[in-house]
């Protein structure tokens, strides 16, 4: 079953509802498909989703053809490590990034150089330690963080769950 809404704290949804809106023309970058794919192709028409599992890539894609109210998405279909999409793009080429697949800090890495001055990168599940290399590599970068205290919008809880974002800084 597909959920309609990201997997990221509701103060993460909120921020990317805020920015998507200023930024109705938004270059987006996602790593891991599903319901943040759905609900940020309702928001942008300028999304690119890149995943490792086939099966998930269809499900998403065929739910993506079948609602109007979703713009055309470019979903890829990558083996690991797909964060190498990123080394043919140019530099400051997406207004966002978000990181909620596989080799998260990799993927950060990666992002980094192709985030336009002033987007921003969003990492999922930041309370999990094997992603602490990423606050190292966005240390010169403003953060904020978001915990989700108590079930979502639909249910879900996890204790101590978290979702960060940085914003670029002018060189």
């Amino acid at each position: 079953m597909i959920r309609h809404i990201p997997w990221l704290t509701e103060k993460a949804i909120e921020f990317l509802d805020g920015l998507l809106k200023d930024r109705p023309d938004a270059t987006v970058l996602e790593f891991g498909c599903g319901g943040s794919t759905i609900w940020m192709a309702q928001r942008t028409k300028n999304l690119t989703s890149i995943e490792q599992d086939g099966e998930w890539v269809n499900i998403v894609s065929n739910y993506l053809s079948g609602h109007n109210e979703c713009q055309r998405v470019d979903i890829q279909r990558m083996e690991l490590p797909y964060h190498s999409i990123l080394n043919d793009l140019p530099d400051e080429h997406f207004d966002l990034v978000v990181v909620d697949g596989r080799g998260r800090v990799e993927c950060v890495k990666a992002a980094m150089r192709t985030v336009k001055i002033g987007g921003f990168i969003l990492l999922d599940n930041t309370e999990r330690g094997y992603y602490s290399g990423a606050f190292k590599l966005l240390c010169l970068w403003d953060m904020e963080r978001s915990e989700q205290v108590g079930p979502d919008s639909v249910g879900f809880n996890h204790a101590g769950w978290e979702t960060c974002w940085w914003k670029k800084p002018n060189k």
